[in-house]
C-alpha cells in the first residue's frame, strides 16, 4: 500500500465519501474548501444519487457501488456517513482494502465491533478515527487548556444532557431497532464521549435508566456514573423531550458551562481564579476540523487520533454498551 505520511507541500489528501445522507453533506460542503485536501470521488448503492451528490458538489467520480469506492487507487481516505448499524461492515471492507477510514460516531453499534474495527486497522497499517468531531472544535480546545491549566481546581461533577422533542414514528430510523435506532447511540455518545475526555477515563460504576418507545429503543436515557477519583456524572440524552442542552464541569474552584457542547461555539468559566469567556466566530458547523486532524495525523504519520484514539472509542463502545445492558435495548444482529 501506498505510504500516506504526507508533507504539507506534497499533493491534496485525497477523500472519497461513503453515503449521500445529510450528514456526508454536511461534512463535504466544509471539506471541499479546506486547502490540500480535494474530495475525489462518492459512492452509494444509487448510481443516480451518487451523481446528483457528486455534481451538487463538484466531486469528480461517482461510483454506484460502495466496492468501486474502495477499488479507486486515487482516494486515501474514506468517510463512512451511512447510518449507524452500516458502520462495522463498511468500515471493515474499508479497511481490508487498504483504505484510511473516519467513520461517523458512534463507530458502531457496540464494542465488539469496535475492537474488531481497530485491530483490522492495526493489522492493515492503516489509519482509523471515529468521527467524533466535538473534540475539534476551538471551543473545545479552550476548554481542554482551562482544566489542564487547573482553572476550577480538581474536577468534582458533571453535567451534560442532550436532548430534542421528536414524536414516535415507527418509520424513523430513530426509532428503528433495524437501524441501531434510540437516543444513547444517536444523542448520548455525546454526552458519554464528553465525559469520558474530561476524565480521560471510563466510569468505575454505572447506572443507567431509560424509557423505551414501542418499538423497544430508548426515547430517553438518564446515567448516573462514578469516574476514578470519585468524579460524580449526570449523563442525559432524549429523542421526546428538548433539553438545556449543555456540558457543566463543576470543580473544587468554580465551574466550566459549555451551551451546545456536541457543537459548541462559546464556553464560559466562573472560578475564584478568575472569570473568563471563548467564543467561536466561526460561519460553519465545525466539520472541517475534524478533516484537518485527519490531515495532520497522516502528515505525521500516525494511525490513530491522540484525543480519539482506538481504546478512547473502544471504551466508548463498552460504556454505551453497559447502559444499554442496564435499559434492556438490545438490537436484533446482537440476539
Amino acid at each position: 500500500m501506498e505510504n500516506l505520511n504526507r508533507s504539507v507541500e506534497s499533493r491534496p489528501l485525497r477523500w472519497g465519501i461513503l453515503s449521500t445522507g445529510t450528514i456526508a453533506e454536511k461534512f463535504v460542503s466544509e471539506a471541499v474548501g479546506l486547502k490540500n485536501h480535494r474530495v475525489q470521488a462518492v459512492a452509494s448503492r444509487s448510481i443516480e444519487k451518487a451523481r446528483g451528490f457528486a455534481g451538487k458538489f463538484g466531486i469528480e467520480r461517482a461510483w454506484g457501488t460502495y466496492q468501486e469506492l474502495f477499488d479507486d487507487p486515487d482516494v486515501d481516505v474514506i468517510y463512512v456517513g451511512t447510518p449507524h448499524v452500516f458502520h462495522y461492515e463498511n468500515t471493515l471492507a474499508a479497511l481490508t482494502a487498504g483504505k484510511s477510514v473516519l467513520c461517523e460516531k458512534p463507530l458502531t453499534i457496540n464494542a465488539f465491533q469496535a475492537r474488531s474495527l481497530f485491530q483490522t486497522a492495526r493489522r492493515n497499517n492503516v489509519y482509523l478515527m471515529e468521527a467524533l468531531w466535538t473534540f475539534f472544535l476551538p471551543a473545545w480546545k479552550k476548554v481542554q487548556g482551562w482544566l489542564a491549566q487547573e482553572r476550577i481546581g480538581k474536577v468534582r461533577l458533571l453535567q451534560a444532557e442532550l436532548g430534542f422533542s421528536t414524536a414516535f414514528d415507527p418509520n424513523s430510523r430513530l426509532f428503528d431497532p433495524e437501524l441501531g435506532g434510540g437516543a444513547l447511540l444517536d444523542l448520548g455518545v455525546y454526552a458519554v464521549s464528553a465525559a469520558q475526555q474530561v476524565v480521560g477515563n471510563p466510569p468505575e460504576a454505572l447506572d443507567a435508566r431509560a424509557r423505551l418507545s414501542p418499538s423497544g429503543v430508548d426515547m430517553s436515557t438518564v446515567m448516573t456514573a462514578v469516574y476514578p477519583g470519585g468524579i460524580l456524572a449526570q449523563l442525559s440524552c432524549s429523542l421526546e423531550q428538548l433539553t438545556e442542552n449543555a456540558l457543566v464541569i463543576y470543580g473544587e474552584k468554580g465551574k466550566i458551562t459549555v451551551p451546545h457542547f456536541w457543537m459548541a461555539d462559546e464556553a464560559t468559566l466562573q472560578s475564584q481564579t478568575g472569570d473568563d469567556f471563548f467564543r467561536d466566530d466561526r460561519k460553519t458547523l465545525g466539520y472541517a476540523y475534524e478533516a484537518l486532524a485527519v490531515e495532520a495525523d497522516l502528515t505525521e504519520g500516525r494511525k490513530e487520533n491522540l484525543l480519539v484514539s482506538g481504546d478512547f472509542s473502544v471504551a466508548l463502545a463498552e460504556t454505551l454498551d453497559r447502559a444499554r445492558k442496564l435499559t434492556g435495548v438490545v438490537y436484533p444482529g446482537e440476539k
